[in-house]
């Protein structure tokens, strides 16, 4: 057995250059060059141990098969004043106990009793971009604010029962500023503690005041009329969880429910619009399979190349592009010693494009889902018992936004316009994502 030493990876200097390189913001070319040097378990010297796992035997290992020695690691902190110890940043007893009380709510019943208020919310969107189509060829526009809009519209109603007026819009603004203000820090090496009142702390402060009134108020609003809140929240409230928790788990929900799924929806569309082959495939299973009437469940199965679109696109662009972990004891990965309190990074942005496990990886081949793939080489959604509870909703909500929007238009990048992923704690388009729509018709 080898000890941490012998884990390929470079020297001290270059290890801090690296580091500094993260910080800077570049850190998908960080996880490239790592890969394509040292290999599938690399390892930085420095003040901070980290250790990368790149191939999907690795993965699998610290996700699955060997989890209760793995905690989110000591950067997900960060995130508790947003979030607190909601789903995604509890451990432990707390988490399990949160995990157990949602699941209802995401069985596939559950999900599948979604799918006409979700096909309501895409033709609402249809309609207002017809009405900018009725007296142009084409509407150009930025994606990114509109599908901001519509996945949290989707969340809001769906899982909350609530229209979004502008007390929600306030919401949605002060609490991804906040997620922005969380990620900076993260990668932040100064970083003045919260009772320090820097301009940012002062800003952070603000809209955590904003964010916890409005979630406030729906909570009380819904403890009024409990009969009349959705069941999502009805069951947290009744759940004997105290004000706090119900809080942390709305915004949990609120902001990892939408985000993530526009940014999915922005790279798809970039893809396919790039792809205009791939476009035709799957504007021609709509035609087949779609009327334009009222989806299903038995729709939805029948259209399983644009399932297969949005799979394709989460492995060649995952909108969250790494995953960190920490052990709690030390392991054996690989042959290799990991020391306890290791921050462990998996990074799908790197082994999703792996060419040992994905032939032609960089090619957008949605029929490549129609094949057996190399076991945990595919985990937007990561894996074992942490995987994301929201996946078929999400997957859900984006085949239904496809389906509708491809039975009305055609999409292509507007000219001389490219985007540039960013890697963050999410990967998103860095300059936006500007298209022109025009109408099939």
């Amino acid at each position: 057995m080898s000890n941490n030493k012998n884990i390929p990876g470079p020297g001290l200097l270059k290890s801090l250059g690296y580091l500094l390189q993260m910080v800077g913001g570049d850190r998908g070319a960080v996880y490239r060059e790592l890969f394509e040097k040292y290999g599938d378990i690399v390892s930085l010297r420095g003040p901070i141990k980290i250790a990368f796992l790149f191939h999907p035997e690795y993965v699998g290992h610290v996700l699955k098969e060997n989890f209760l020695n793995y905690k989110k690691s000591i950067s997900y902190k960060e995130f508790y004043p947003l979030i607190g110890q909601g789903l995604v940043t509890s451990e432990g007893k707390l988490w399990r106990t949160q995990r157990t009380l949602v699941r209802k709510d995401f069985r596939p019943q559950a999900i599948h009793a979604y799918i006409a208020e979700m096909d309501k919310i895409t033709k609402e969107l249809i309609n207002e971009i017809e009405s900018q189509l009725a007296d142009r060829d084409k509407y150009d526009v930025n994606l990114i604010d509109m599908l901001g809009l519509h996945t949290y519209k989707i969340i809001c109603r769906c899982l909350f029962n609530l229209e979004v007026g502008e007390r929600e819009l306030q919401l949605q603004k002060h609490a991804l500023g906040l997620e922005r203000y969380t990620t900076k820090r993260i990668f932040s090496i100064l970083k003045w503690p919260l009772w320090v009142p820097t301009i940012a702390n002062l800003k952070l402060k603000k809209s955590l005041k904003i964010v916890n009134k409005v979630v406030g108020d729906i909570i009380e609003h819904a403890k009024e009329d409990l009969d009349q809140s959705s069941p999502f929240l009805r069951r947290l409230i009744l759940s004997g969880i105290d004000q706090q928790q119900i809080r942390d788990e709305i915004v949990t929900f609120l902001i990892a429910g939408h985000e993530t799924t526009s940014n999915a929806l922005a790279w798809t569309i970039n893809l396919l619009a790039t792809n205009p082959e791939v476009q035709q495939k799957l504007i021609d299973q709509v035609a087949d399979n779609y009327s334009g009437e009222s989806l299903d469940i038995i729709s939805l199965q029948k259209m399983s190349y644009v399932r297969n679109v949005v799979s394709e696109s989460m492995r060649i662009l995952p909108p969250v592009p790494f995953l960190s972990r920490q052990n709690i004891n030390s392991d054996v990965i690989g042959g290799y010693k990991i020391n306890k309190e290791t921050i462990v990074i998996c990074a799908q942005a790197i082994t999703h494009l792996d060419e040992r496990f994905h032939k032609d990886a960089k090619q957008f081949n949605p029929d490549r889902f129609n094949l057996e793939m190399v076991k945990y080489s595919y985990f937007p959604f990561a894996e074992g018992p942490r995987k994301c509870i929201g996946e078929d909703f999400a997957i859900q909500e984006m085949m239904i936004f496809l389906i509708g929007f491809f039975q009305k238009f055609t999409v292509k990048l507007q000219d001389k316009f490219t985007p540039i992923p960013a890697i963050y704690i999410t990967m998103k388009p860095k300059n936006g994502m500007l298209v022109s729509i025009s109408s099939r018709n």
